[in-house]
């Protein structure tokens, strides 16, 4: 079993700057994320009228015209 300095929880703002100053710092870091991205509400939260390449119908991202699979 690895041991860590730090293990950090949430991959939002808060979570990744912590993260990354510990690494900086030379700590052994390890950084929980529950979704598949990093940013938390920054990313997620209400974001829905600012992304014009969302569509909707079938639920898939647009970007630049060509469907992205998730």
């Amino acid at each position: 079993m690895k041991l860590y300095d730090v293990i950090v929880v949430g991959g939002g703002l808060a979570g990744v700057a912590a993260a990354i100053s510990a690494a900086r710092e030379g700590a052994d870091v390890m950084l929980l994320e529950r979704y598949g991205f990093l940013g938390g509400m920054a990313v997620s939260g209400l974001v829905n009228p600012f992304m014009p390449y969302w569509q909707f119908d079938d639920e898939r991202n647009i970007i630049y015209g060509k469907p992205v699979n998730q």
